[in-house]
C-alpha cells in the first residue's frame, strides 16, 4: 500500500519587494524621511501535491517558479502564509551547502558541527567519520581548516555531511553539480541506494537531463503554480514547450519535436543516423531560416549549423520539417537539440533551447566525447 510521506495543502508565501534600492549612504539617510513602499512577489500559490514514500522527484521550473521556496518550507526554513503541511519523517536537506561551517575550524571539527546541526547523534558520527572523510575525497585534509579549501573541496564536505544523515527525505537543491564526474556519479549512485531502501528524494534541478535519467515523477512550476505532475518525459516536454522564446510581433510556436533514427526507432547508437523533425505553429513569416544546434547535458554546443550559410531556402507552408544527422559520431550520454526560427531580419522569432533530451549508447569501450573509427597498425 502507498504510504504517504508529505502532504502539502493549498500553501502560499509571498515576500515584500522594496521598490527603492539603498545603495549608498546617501539613499541609506534619504530613505529615513521617504515613505517606503513595497511589491509583493507570490512565490508561491496555492500549491498542493502530495509525495509518497520511495518516491524520486524531480521539480523544474524557471528562475524565481517557486521551487526553491518549496524546498525551504518543507526544511522549516520558511513558514507558509497559508495553508498545511504534513510530514511523516525525517528530513536532511542539501539547500545551501555549508552553511553553519566555521572557517577557522578544521573539516574535522566541522563535521562534528555540522552534523549535529543536522541532527546526527555524535555516535552516529564518530561511526561514520571515516566514510564521510573518504565519499568527500579529503583525507589529506582533515585537519586542516576549511577557509583554505577551495570551492569544490568545501562544497564535497558539505555534500558528504548531509548525504551520511540518516533521514527519510532529501531535499536538494541544484546540488549534483558538485565534484567531478566521478563524484557526481557516487552521489546518483547513493541516492539510488537510499531510493531502493525506501527514502524520499526530492530533486531541483536545471540539469533536465539529471530529471530525466533519475526521477520517477517530475513536477513543473511556474510563477508560483504547478502546472504539470506526471512522468519526467511527459514534464519536460511540457517544460521545453513553456521555455519558447518569442522576440518579435510573431507568435510562433515550434511543436511535435521528435528525434529518432532514420527507421523512426527511439534507440540510439554512436554511428547510427538520426533525424530530427518539428512543426510549426501560429504566424509563420513569409521568408524563415532555421538554426540547429546540438548539446551535451552540461550546455556545451557541439555542432551548430544553420540554412542560411547551408543555402537551403525552408518553406513556410510545409507541416513538419526535418533535419538528417548522418553517421553521428557522439559517444553514449544525453543530448539535447536547439531548434531556432529566424525571419529574414535575422531575428529570433521562435526557439526551443533543450529539445529532446535524446541518449545514446555507446558500442565498444573507448572514452571521449566523440566516437572516431580507427584502425591499429602495431603488429
Amino acid at each position: 500500500m502507498t504510504q504517504k510521506i508529505i502532504t502539502v495543502q493549498n500553501i502560499s508565501k509571498k515576500f515584500k519587494i522594496p521598490h527603492t534600492k539603498i545603495t549608498s549612504l546617501r539613499d541609506e539617510i534619504f530613505s529615513l524621511f521617504s515613505t517606503k513602499t513595497y511589491e509583493e512577489f507570490h512565490a508561491l500559490d496555492d500549491i498542493s501535491l502530495e509525495i509518497n514514500k520511495g518516491e524520486f522527484i524531480g521539480i523544474v521550473g524557471k528562475n524565481g517558479s517557486g521551487k526553491s521556496t518549496l524546498l525551504k518550507i518543507l526544511a522549516g526554513i520558511y513558514s507558509p502564509d497559508s495553508g498545511k503541511i504534513s510530514i511523516n519523517g525525517s528530513i536532511s536537506p542539501f539547500l545551501e551547502l555549508g552553511v553553519g561551517f566555521n572557517g577557522d575550524l578544521t573539516a574535522r571539527e566541522n563535521i562534528f558541527l555540522n552534523g549535529t546541526i543536522l541532527g546526527i547523534e555524535e555516535t552516529e558520527l564518530k561511526n561514520k567519520f571515516d566514510d564521510i572523510i573518504s565519499f568527500a575525497e579529503l583525507e589529506k585534509f582533515v585537519d586542516t581548516k576549511v577557509k583554505t579549501f577551495s570551492s569544490g573541496m568545501y562544497a564535497r564536505l558539505a555534500f558528504s555531511v548531509a548525504i551520511h544523515a540518516d533521514a527519510d527525505i532529501y531535499l536538494m537543491d541544484e546540488v549534483l553539480a558538485v565534484g567531478d564526474i566521478s563524484f557526481q556519479k557516487r552521489c546518483i549512485e547513493t541516492l539510488h541506494s537510499y531510493k531502493n531502501k525506501g527514502k524520499t528524494i526530492i530533486l531541483v534541478s536545471h540539469d533536465l537531463s539529471q530529471i530525466k535519467q533519475h526521477a520517477s515523477r517530475a513536477i513543473l512550476f511556474e510563477n508560483g503554480k504547478i502546472v504539470a505532475d506526471d512522468s519526467p518525459e511527459r514534464v519536460l516536454s511540457t517544460y521545453v514547450q513553456h521555455s519558447q522564446i518569442f522576440e518579435s510581433e510573431h507568435q510562433l510556436l515550434i511543436t511535435n519535436v521528435a528525434i529518432h533514427k532514420k527507421d523512426s526507432s527511439d534507440e540510439l547508437s554512436t554511428g547510427d543516423d538520426i533525424s530530427i523533425s518539428w512543426s510549426l505553429e501560429g504566424a509563420i513569416p513569409h521568408e524563415i531560416d532555421f538554426i540547429i544546434a546540438i548539446q551535451d547535458d552540461n550546455g556545451a554546443v557541439l555542432f551548430a549549423t544553420n540554412t542560411i550559410h547551408d543555402t537551403v531556402t525552408a518553406d513556410p507552408s510545409l507541416t513538419t520539417y526535418t533535419f538528417d544527422l548522418k553517421k553521428v559520431p557522439l559517444r553514449g550520454g544525453i543530448y539535447f537539440a536547439e531548434i531556432s526560427v529566424i525571419d529574414k531580419q535575422f531575428r529570433k522569432v521562435a526557439s526551443i533551447p533543450y529539445a529532446g533530451p535524446f541518449s545514446i549508447s555507446p558500442p565498444r569501450k573507448t572514452r571521449g566525447s566523440v566516437d572516431i573509427l580507427y584502425n591499429w597498425n602495431v603488429t
